[in-house]
C-alpha cells in the first residue's frame, strides 16, 4: 500500500513523506533542493508547506527547463519564473532561505528577486561553508574537486559519482575511497534514511537526485522523491544542453 501511495504522490506532483518524517514537520529541519524546472515549482512549495523547515537551501538552476547558459535569449522567461518562485518561497516566513546560483542562473536576477534570503555566489566547482545550527554546510552548485572541511556538502548539477582530487569519489551520502565499491561505506539504509550520528567524513547530499531533509538535532538525513518526469522537464535527455 505504501508503494502505491508513494507512486500516486509522484504522479500527482505531491510530496510523499514517510511517517517518521511527518512526525518531525515544523522542527529544526533543513530542506535542500536543486535544479528545479518550473513544472515542479508547485511541488517545491507544497513540500515547504508540508515540512515547514527552519532552513531552506536551493543549490542552483532555479528554472532548470530554461537553460540560460545556452539560451540567453530566454532570459525574460527565466527572470519571470525565478522571481515568482523566490517571492513564494519567502512568503513562508517560518524558514530562512539560502540560494546558490547555478550555471543556468543569473546571480544579479537572483539577488534582485530575494528580499530576505541569503544569496551565495561561488565559482564553478567551489563552495562556501556556512554554519547552520552549529553544523558546517558547504554550499555549491557543483561539488568541488577539493572538498573543504565541513559536516555536510550540499550540491546539485550532476548525477552519479563525482571524482575528487584525492582520488576518492563522491556519491549521494558517502565518500568512497579509491578501489572501494562504496558498499561498506554506504551511509543510508534501504528506506533512504540514515539514522544515528554522522561519520567522520562529511555527508555529500546531491539535490539533483532527490530532495534532502536534514534533522539538525539528531543529524538524521531523510529523502523525498521528486515528481515523475522531473528529469524530462530538466531536459537531461538532451545531453550537455540539459546539464
Amino acid at each position: 500500500m505504501e508503494i502505491i501511495r508513494k507512486a500516486f504522490h509522484r504522479i500527482t506532483h505531491r510530496p510523499y513523506l514517510t511517517p517518521e518524517l511527518r512526525a518531525l514537520t515544523g522542527g529544526e529541519l533543513l530542506l535542500h533542493v536543486s535544479d528545479t524546472p518550473r513544472e515542479i515549482h508547485s511541488f517545491v512549495l507544497r513540500l515547504l508547506d508540508a515540512i515547514r523547515p527552519a532552513v531552506f537551501v536551493h543549490t542552483g538552476d532555479f528554472v532548470d527547463d530554461v537553460k540560460l547558459e545556452h539560451a540567453p535569449e530566454r532570459r525574460h522567461i527565466h527572470e519571470h519564473y525565478l522571481k515568482r518562485l523566490i517571492e513564494r518561497i519567502e512568503l513562508r516566513a517560518f524558514c530562512h532561505a539560502y540560494y546558490v546560483p547555478g550555471n543556468h542562473d543569473d546571480a544579479d536576477i537572483l539577488r534582485s528577486a530575494s528580499r530576505t534570503g541569503t544569496v551565495i555566489e561561488v565559482p564553478r566547482e567551489k563552495t562556501e561553508v556556512v554554519r547552520i545550527a552549529g553544523h558546517r554546510f558547504a554550499l555549491g552548485h557543483d561539488i568541488p574537486r577539493n572538498l573543504p572541511e565541513c559536516d555536510y556538502a550540499l550540491y546539485g548539477h550532476v548525477y552519479g559519482h563525482v571524482h575528487l582530487m584525492n582520488g576518492a569519489a563522491a556519491k549521494n551520502g558517502a565518500l568512497i575511497a579509491p578501489g572501494n565499491s562504496g558498499e561498506e561505506d554506504g551511509t543510508f539504509g534501504n528506506d533512504g534514511v540514515h539514522r544515528g550520528r554522522r561519520r567522520s567524513r562529511p555527508y555529500l547530499l546531491n539535490g539533483l537526485e532527490r530532495v534532502n531533509v536534514v534533522d539538525l538535532r539528531s543529524e538524521t538525513v531523510y529523502h523525498v522523491d521528486y515528481p515523475m518526469d522531473t528529469d524530462r522537464y530538466r531536459k537531461l535527455h538532451e545531453g550537455p544542453v540539459g546539464i
